[in-house]
């Protein structure tokens, strides 16, 4: 059961280990030891991109293809 099962983990050969750990955080079950919105707000994740600039169109592009990839399989 979902509940019950140890959480997903990213594979870290194939994101930053800065992304796998804000992903860790957020997938904790444990209400009590998963940080709110605001810590999660402070993660490195997330800080060392804040002030950049992000191509919608192009992420919109890559989002595309993945759900086209994952209908053809």
């Amino acid at each position: 059961m979902i509940v019950s099962a140890e959480s997903p983990k990213l594979d870290s050969a194939k994101f930053s280990g800065d992304f796998c750990n804000f992903v860790d955080k957020c997938l904790i079950k444990n209400a009590d030891q998963r940080s709110n919105c605001v810590g999660l707000l402070e993660e490195k994740f997330i800080t060392d991109y804040q002030d950049k600039s992000i191509d919608l169109d192009l992420l919109k592009q890559v989002i595309d293809e993945v759900k086209k990839d994952k209908i053809e399989a």
